[in-house]
């Protein structure tokens, strides 16, 4: 129940008035306004949820894209590049610094490459004279003299490897 008192001053005396009563129309219109209002909270968080979810997904797309091109990349084939749009923003940007990155990652495996192969073919010429020279002179007895000269040329060639172990492990330090 509602109540409400006004106090009444008049020349005969003073009253106070108390009326009380039920607001039933009122109460169901509360009621109502209370429905409605939670029907409209519920609504407008489903709906703010669901337009965030959208619009995360639309945001995060391109970082999707970038990292399934970047998964198929591997070391043996870094001609692989990202596909960088023609914008300024920060996707672009990161997707031209990763495909400058993997240039000169490409470019580092090729120095590489042609170091090791340069080394191999290198070492491999003293070692196949070191090898026949020690082949020959086991398959018959020498003199002391003949085993000399033999030790002599295989110290030579042990030093030429040397020397172009020092000389590449130089350029090795360059190339990086």
């Amino acid at each position: 129940r509602d109540a409400v008192a006004i106090h009444v001053a008049t020349s005969k005396g003073s009253y106070i008035v108390v009326v009380a009563g039920r607001d039933d129309d009122g109460l169901e219109r509360l009621a109502t306004l209370k429905r409605i209002l939670l029907l409209g909270l519920v609504t407008s968080i489903v709906l703010t949820a669901l337009v965030s979810f959208l619009f995360a997904r639309q945001l995060l797309r391109p970082i999707a894209l970038i990292i399934r091109e970047v998964n198929e990349i591997s070391s043996f084939d870094l001609s692989h590049r990202l596909r960088a749009g023609s914008g300024q923003d920060e996707m672009n940007q990161l997707a031209n610094t990763f495909n400058e990155l993997l240039a000169r990652l490409q470019e580092s495996f090729a120095i590489q490459r042609r170091f090791i192969s340069n080394a191999s073919h290198e070492l491999s010429t003293p070692l196949t004279s070191v090898s026949s020279q020690v082949e020959v002179v086991l398959q018959n007895d020498r003199s002391a003299e003949e085993y000399k000269q033999v030790l002599s040329s295989v110290r030579e060639d042990v030093q030429q490897m040397r020397q172009l172990k020092i000389g590449r492990a130089s350029v090795g330090k360059e190339c990086r």
